[in-house]
């Protein structure tokens, strides 16, 4: 019998500091956020330029705050990590002292703080890579990591040659 693990949620932010062009890293950042959900079988909305409230700011930084933005994950049936690892994971790929130079931040929020941050009712849920289901006012469509369609297209019209 396949033991159950219990469910959990998990919110992570990336915090830009002032001055800081979030384009720069958005999209490498994000990247690796989407594949851990996949690798592990993990619903997530990634929300860009999330505005957080003032009680979410628990500690003044060192550095002044410009925009942040706001990955809500979910486990599932199929998931297949627990939440300590996953954070532990974060953690050390997202390794503080590296990445404070390039006036990046990325952490995982505090479990008390989850009931006023709900997982949304749009999100993604990871299929067989590329390939996700996209949840939206009550719709289900599968759909393609946006940076890797034009891959798939280009291999489906070039004729294979033994």
């Amino acid at each position: 019998m396949k033991k159950r693990r219990k469910k959990f949620r998990l919110n992570v932010v990336i915090q830009y500091y002032s001055g800081t062009n979030p384009e720069c890293y958005r999209m490498p950042i994000h990247e690796i956020l989407m594949h851990l959900a996949w690798m592990y079988g993990l619903e997530y909305w990634i929300s860009v330029d999330h505005k957080f409230s003032e009680e979410f700011v628990t500690y003044e930084p060192e550095q002044p705050r410009g925009t942040s933005d706001l990955i809500y994950y979910r486990s599932t049936d199929q998931t297949r990590i627990v939440a300590k690892d996953l954070r532990q994971i974060i953690s050390c790929i997202f390794d503080k002292s590296s990445l404070l130079s390039l006036r990046v931040e990325v952490f995982c929020l505090v479990v008390k703080l989850l009931p006023k941050l709900p997982f949304p009712q749009e999100y993604f849920r990871p299929l067989g890579f590329p390939f996700v289901e996209s949840h939206s006012d009550g719709e289900i469509k599968e759909c393609v990591y946006y940076n890797y369609a034009e891959k798939i297209l280009l291999e489906s019209q070039t004729p294979q040659l033994n």
